[in-house]
């Protein structure tokens, strides 16, 4: 499946959780043109929802770990925030 968010933008929180719900079960291959923030703004919503991460803090802290480079931006930033409160 294929979710398209334009470069530097983010979906609706929405949005964002029905792709996180209609992901398969196992590996999942995530990823953008550049890898630091769409790919991890939907890193950080799977996180979220399988419960490996606690916050949005604690999945961004796991992201950075194992991706230094995750750089999230303001619109990208709100969005999981408003995520992590549906």
């Amino acid at each position: 499946r294929s979710f398209p968010i334009l470069n530097d933008a983010a979906p609706t929180p929405e949005a964002l959780r029905v792709a996180v719900q209609s992901l398969s079960p196992g590996r999942t291959f995530i990823h953008c043109a550049h890898g630091y923030g769409r790919s991890g703004l939907f890193s950080l919503a799977v996180l979220l929802s399988s419960g490996d991460a606690r916050s949005v803090e604690d999945g961004l802290q796991m992201l950075k770990t194992a991706r230094p480079g995750i750089r999230l931006n303001r619109e990208q930033l709100k969005c999981i925030q408003l995520y992590a409160d549906l």
